[in-house]
């Protein structure tokens, strides 16, 4: 990490400052995860702190973890990172901010996905018709509301082998020659884990602006006069799609799910020319002669440069 005082700067480039290296200042010192995760409390915090500094660190990122007693960015929660940075200021250390109540960073402790556009989605093929009883018609209204949609259903023939030898898309009413599989999207279920939300659609640039907008600018406007200086850096924290499931075996009823966001179908033909939905069989499925290649390829790149696009502060400022 660069820091404005860096004092390495002020050398030759290759040199070693050796009474910097046997007692070096704040910006090379450790700064480790501190775990707020029951009552915050100012004369415990200012202990701790003084804890960090006999023990060599040279700052400390203060975390919300599992067990936090406070509202998490409430003016409450605020006044003690406040209380901190100026603790940590007359002490001679770093204060590094934390951007989410735990972990992955982007649901802002299930603020952002209180609005149901905003939760994450998967898409999930399966030979079972039992969610097309909750599916909204109007993937629109869908998307709206956060409720499943149908993305596809398709007529697939498999060889003696297990591969895909074709397939044929149809309408969920019509009768498949060979095995019927549907694939829809849903959100992820409300979880503990993310106070009883879900966590945040990764590849949806509007989701992160309003991330961004309840955390950092939260932080900015608290304490933004120490950015650069008291305050180096805020810690994003490990912002993820939801993992994949796939078939181990054809014909077993269990699911199969992939990355989805409501735009993917759309932004995917914009960047490759052709229907995702179209040729879905080949991102599940195995052929003999492996021609199904281009379409994963294809399909974990757009995944990626989603994410990136929507995620990196340079897209989504």
């Amino acid at each position: 990490m660069l820091y404005k005082d860096n004092k390495q700067e002020n050398h030759k480039e290759g040199s070693l400052d050796m009474d910097l290296f046997e007692n070096p200042t704040k910006e090379y010192r450790g700064a480790p995860f501190w775990a707020w995760n029951g009552q915050l409390d100012k004369a415990r915090l200012s202990r701790q702190i003084d804890c960090f500094r006999k023990m060599g660190f040279g700052g400390y990122h203060m975390h919300p973890r599992q067990g936090l007693a406070v509202e998490y960015l409430s003016d409450e929660f605020m006044d003690f990172i406040s209380f901190c940075i100026a603790k940590g200021n007359e002490d001679g250390m770093y204060s590094y901010l934390y951007d989410e109540d735990r972990w992955p960073s982007g649901y802002a402790g299930g603020l952002v996905t209180r609005e149901p556009r905003f939760r994450q989605r998967v898409l999930i093929i399966t030979k079972a018709a039992e969610f097309l009883a909750d599916v909204e018609c109007d993937p629109d209204k869908a998307f709206a509301e956060g409720r499943p949609y149908l993305v596809g259903c398709y007529d697939i023939q498999f060889d003696k082998d297990g591969f895909l030898q074709e397939y044929r898309k149809i309408e969920a009413g019509d009768a498949a020659e060979h095995e019927k599989y549907y694939a829809y999207s849903k959100t992820n279920d409300p979880s503990g884990r993310y106070n009883f939300q879900t966590y945040v659609d990764i590849m949806q640039p509007e989701a992160i602006r309003r991330f961004i907008e309840l955390t950092h600018e939260r932080y900015y406007a608290v304490c933004g006069q120490e950015y650069g200086k008291s305050v180096p850096s805020i810690f994003s924290d490990e912002p993820r799609h939801e993992p994949l499931e796939q078939f181990s075996e054809v014909g077993e009823t269990q699911r199969a799910l992939y990355y989805w966001t409501y735009e993917f179908e759309h932004s995917f033909r914009e960047r490759y020319g052709y229907s995702l939905v179209e040729q879905l069989p080949y991102l599940v499925w195995d052929t003999a002669d492996q021609d199904y290649c281009y379409v994963r390829y294809h399909y974990f790149n757009h995944a990626q440069e989603l994410f990136e696009k929507a995620f990196s502060p340079l897209h989504a400022s």
